[in-house]
């Protein structure tokens, strides 16, 4: 358990002997809830980022890309609602209306001037974020390319999934306090304790060609990560307000 649930659980121990049992096993409850609903939303939010905003990457050695879906709604349903297990369990799931292995069919490429978005990053402080995948000297030979052939499309296209992947585990990171600007501890960290997204470090895992891989070569989860973060930050609001009023989530 993250240590802002310990201190919120130890509070409202000592807030429930007046209150009683049953407002303690209410609050509880809820404890629980509450990280899982930020994770699904995370997911969500980054799905809905890459159907209204798109994403745009720096790959090396090739101009900078732009990847927009051809889908108004690319989020299909999130449980941000959790629902509790009969072992006690709470889970939650979020689909997109796409398959990611068929993404590539609905990708529309584009290029970008990262000079003028740097320009503009020194006149606001919301310049959109940009998934850097420079510091990436692997890619993965995968299957699971989304229908890419072409290299920079491909890695893009790779790193994307596993940014939305980590929407879940970022959105947890920055309830819990626990986000840093080192995305590499951050990542780190997920290694080493998966918890609420042990599924989604499974799939990371398998795209980037295994465990050890990925433990070799972490640079493509860590710019991910990275992303997400940057992503989730600016649209922190939203990752809120979908976990408050589920009917919002669009």
């Amino acid at each position: 358990m993250a240590a802002w649930s310990r201190v919120a659980c130890t509070g409202m121990r000592l807030a429930a002997v007046g209150a009683g049992a049953a407002t303690l096993v209410l609050f509880l409850k809820k404890v629980n809830e509450l990280p899982v609903a930020y994770h699904e939303a995370g997911h969500s939010v980054m799905a809905v980022h890459y159907a209204s905003s798109g994403a745009s990457a720096l790959t090396l050695g090739s101009p900078p890309l732009h990847l927009c879906v051809d889908k108004a709604n690319l989020l299909r349903f999130a449980t941000v609602v959790p629902r509790e297990t009969p072992n006690g369990l709470f889970i939650g799931e979020t689909k997109l209306s796409v398959r990611w292995r068929h993404m590539g069919h609905h990708a529309v490429w584009s290029a970008w001037d990262a000079t003028v978005t740097a320009a503009a990053a020194g006149a606001s402080s919301a310049a959109a974020p940009v998934l850097d995948l420079r510091p990436v000297r692997v890619c993965p030979s995968s299957q699971n390319d989304g229908g890419e052939e072409q290299p920079d499309r491909r890695i893009t296209l790779l790193g994307a999934r596993i940014a939305y992947l980590l929407g879940g585990r970022v959105a947890e990171d920055k309830l819990a306090g626990a986000a840093t600007a080192d995305a590499g501890v951050c990542l780190a960290q997920l290694l080493a304790s998966p918890g609420r997204a042990r599924g989604d470090l499974r799939q990371i895992r398998r795209l980037v060609g295994g465990e050890a891989m990925l433990a070799e070569h972490p640079e493509l989860a860590t710019q991910a990560y990275a992303y997400t973060a940057d992503v989730l930050s600016q649209r922190w609001s939203q990752v809120h307000t979908d976990v408050t009023k589920p009917d919002s989530i669009e």
